[in-house]
């Protein structure tokens, strides 16, 4: 009775294990994941439909057959045998993960011990994947991670969400020099939202939540310091938008330079006439200073060629030509020019041609500064006729404010019987008689042309020779 019971626990316990086993291998055959078991002696004794799946594509890689694999010793897929048997022999070195390679491909392997019910060793199996693709991705991603890293550019990344979930070592250094000036501290940046940086956070949350509105590029000002934007849209693997990535700098100096440049620039806008070339003297732009000057309007010009506002005989003359020379080489050219304006009256400007130099010292544009001086050229040619009138009416001289003579036109040289090279340089006590010279009146004379007194009367002066000379003359 007694040895029934046990043949009956036993058989029990047999359809037991028999059940369980037909668990594990309905579990191992319907699993999506490669499973290989070997035996003690690394002979396979196991491959799943998983694998086989997988293995397919790469049959011709394979050693042998996939039919043939099973039965077949795990020493064929390897390089040095002796290596692998000594890991996966001993159960103690297991879990064991490696990656091996496969011709071009690259395999992920997972071995794990298996034992029975009564816990003896059975054997490694072998859970697997080709992750030559994951690998290459990685890598790619890795080094992405380590340039983005390693960039001297301020990088920050954030969600769909506006969460801040990156910042490169960059941006930390920057923004600790600006942290004065910052809503949060810089350490709690990464994780909080980029709303605390903006005055209206919903117009910039609609901006940035869409990756239609991207690339963009802002200029945004934090308690007086100023920060450029550019943010990019990020794809994950799936193409789905992940948010914005976003490079910045802090841009204060410049933003404050510029508009001290744009200021000087509109001061001189007003103030001069002012027009611009294309370093062959195409005319690209004109200001109504200018316009106004010249009578034209800007469509007239625009386009045309400066030799519009010369002579024609001055425009074909190498002087003419040694001027676009000049500039095209970079050098500046100021002066009194004379120019034609549109009804072919002449004018006369005091202008600047400046080039403009690229970064790399090429000038790529010449820009002109000018003033209109006609009234005045021609108030100083009615100047400069008088005083040709008077200097062959009269008799001239001038002095410095101590007496020396600077020059003397031929009415006077004759009234007083001197050469220019006679008198030029000598003091005026010359004209006059020893005993005048040294009193106090003669003394007095000059002190009152140096108070800028004006002295007009009859004088008598002693010319060359000594011969005596009367003068009705203006000091």
């Amino acid at each position: 009775m007694t040895q029934a019971k046990t043949k009956s626990k036993d058989n029990v316990k047999l359809e037991e294990l028999k059940q369980e086993l037909a668990i594990n291998r309905a579990m191992a055959e319907n699993s999506p994941i490669n499973i290989i078991l070997a035996d003690t002696d690394l002979n396979i004794t196991y491959i799943n439909p998983a694998s086989v799946r997988t293995l397919t594509p790469l049959q011709h890689l394979l050693p042998a057959p996939i039919a043939e694999l099973t039965g077949q010793n795990i020493d064929i897929f390897h390089k040095d045998p002796a290596y692998q048997r000594r890991i996966l022999g001993n159960e103690k070195n297991l879990p064991h993960r490696a990656i091996i390679e496969l011709a071009d491909e690259k395999l992920d392997l997972l071995v794990s011990p298996t034992y029975d019910e009564n816990n003896k060793y059975l054997g490694p199996m072998v859970t697997w994947d080709i992750v030559t693709e994951k690998l290459k991705i990685e890598s790619e991603a890795a080094e992405k991670t380590a340039m983005i890293e390693n960039v001297p550019i301020n990088i920050m990344q954030a969600d769909t969400n506006g969460i801040i979930t990156y910042m490169n070592p960059a941006s930390f250094k920057t923004l600790r020099s600006i942290e004065h000036i910052l809503p949060v501290p810089v350490d709690q940046i990464v994780g909080g939202s980029y709303d605390v940086f903006h005055k209206n956070p919903a117009h910039q949350r609609k901006i940035l939540s869409d990756p239609a509105n991207l690339p963009l590029e802002s200029e945004i000002e934090i308690n007086g310091e100023y920060l450029a934007l550019s943010a990019a849209a990020v794809f994950d693997v799936d193409g789905n938008y992940s948010g914005p990535m976003i490079s910045w700098e802090v841009v204060t100096d410049k933003v404050r330079l510029e508009r001290d440049f744009g200021g000087q620039i509109e001061a001189i806008n007003k103030a001069q006439a002012v027009i611009h070339f294309e370093m062959d003297g195409t005319i690209i732009d004109a200001n109504e200073n200018f316009l106004n000057t010249v009578g034209y309007s800007l469509d007239e010009i625009k386009g045309q060629h400066h030799r519009m506002f010369v002579e024609s005989s001055f425009a074909n003359t190498t002087e003419y030509k040694g001027l676009w020379e000049k500039l095209n080489r970079g050098e500046y050219e100021a002066g009194e020019f004379k120019r034609i304006d549109k009804n072919g009256k002449e004018i006369w400007i005091q202008a600047s041609y400046n080039p403009i130099l690229d970064r790399n010292g090429v000038p790529f544009k010449v820009v002109k500064y000018a003033n209109d001086v006609t009234e005045q050229k021609l108030q100083n040619a009615n100047f400069a006729g008088q005083i040709e009138a008077v200097n062959k009416a009269q008799a001239a001289i001038e002095f410095e404010m101590d007496g020396t003579i600077i020059d003397a036109n031929e009415n006077f040289l004759s009234a007083l019987g001197y050469t220019l090279a006679e008198i030029k340089g000598q003091h005026h006590r010359m004209f006059v008689e020893n005993a005048f010279a040294n009193s106090p009146e003669y003394k007095e004379f000059w002190a009152k042309l140096n108070r800028g007194e004006y002295e007009a009367q009859e004088y008598k002066r002693v010319g060359k020779g000594g011969k005596e000379v009367w003068i009705q003359g203006s000091y």
